[in-house]
């Protein structure tokens, strides 16, 4: 299978305790004081959750933390913190919430059959699928319908669009009420290297 090449700033990945391969845990780099020190090669086997590839730990000074691994993973481009901190906080507030309880929720799910990572993924406990996406960068609703109808066709019953950013604009939003019926608005703002805010409006006529 062909892969597409690319070098990334991942914030996620799978981390195995050292000697316990079957312990494997998806762990966000953004929320460790001290990544280098608490996720250290000598306490956990690293891996990309999309590739397989070993991965390992960067701190340099003035970049913010992040994975590192070889280039020839197959899903997609780096993304901004903001963005990876607004899907984490998605899925805990999925997690947390009344409708969604007893629902398998994860997120970076790689859909194979159509060449999607969606941010968000549910499985609910009737067996229905919803995709929550978290858009900051800026999109068209042609490009929304696209996507949309990728995740349709891969068995996903519902799809459900968090703008923010370049991406909360009129036409989207209007996009959103015509095709989903109902818009998720997103504010994430970066307060300085280790704070980001961040506010949620659900189902907005």
């Amino acid at each position: 299978m062909d892969t597409e090449r690319f070098f990334s700033m991942p914030f996620v990945a799978i981390a195995s305790p050292k000697g316990q391969p079957d312990k494997k845990q998806r762990v966000a780099i953004y929320n460790y004081k001290n990544p280098r020190a608490e996720l250290s090669s000598d306490k956990y086997d690293l891996t990309c959750p999309l590739c397989g590839e070993r991965m390992s730990v960067r701190q340099p000074i003035g970049v913010v933390a992040h994975f590192w691994h070889p280039e020839g993973c197959v899903g997609g481009e780096g993304e901004s913190i903001e963005h990876e901190v607004g899907k984490d906080a998605i899925r805990n507030f999925l997690l947390k919430a009344e409708p969604y309880k007893g629902a398998n929720i994860d997120f970076e799910y790689w859909l194979a059959d159509v060449r999607r990572r969606a941010d968000v993924y549910v499985r609910l406990p009737d067996g229905g699928v919803e995709v929550h996406e978290m858009q900051l960068a800026p999109i068209t609703p042609d490009e929304l319908k696209e996507r949309t109808n990728d995740y349709f066709s891969a068995g996903v019953n519902d799809v459900h669009w968090w703008l923010g950013g370049n991406a909360d604009n009129d036409r989207n939003r209007q996009w959103c009420r015509d095709n989903l019926g109902y818009v998720d608005i997103a504010e994430i703002k970066r307060v300085d290297q280790s704070k980001i805010q961040h506010t949620y409006t659900a189902n907005i006529n």
